[in-house]
């Protein structure tokens, strides 16, 4: 599962770099939207580490931050469904 979910995240991840933000926020300010786009997941790949390293040594193993994790990924997904898309004009 884990290596399904990095392959087709890796897929997907050209797709949503440059086709969402140009449909939801138009190209005029795709440079700024990208760029942020960029800080936030370098943010999130040193916050990611740090969180399995802190729940390792807080509950002896990374299951519970896996689990913690997934239900994270669930509310985004959820979230993702709820929120209304309008495109840019």
């Amino acid at each position: 599962m884990l290596a399904a979910g990095f392959g087709a995240g890796g897929g997907l991840w050209g797709v949503i770099s440059n086709i969402a933000f140009i449909r939801f926020f138009g190209p005029l300010h795709l440079g700024e939207i990208s760029g942020l786009n960029t800080s936030l997941t370098v943010f999130a790949s040193a916050v990611g580490p740090a969180a399995f390293s802190l729940g390792l040594d807080h509950f002896g193993s990374y299951d519970t931050v896996v689990m913690i994790c997934q239900g994270l990924l669930l509310l985004l997904l959820l979230a993702a469904i709820m929120v209304g898309q309008e495109e840019a004009s």
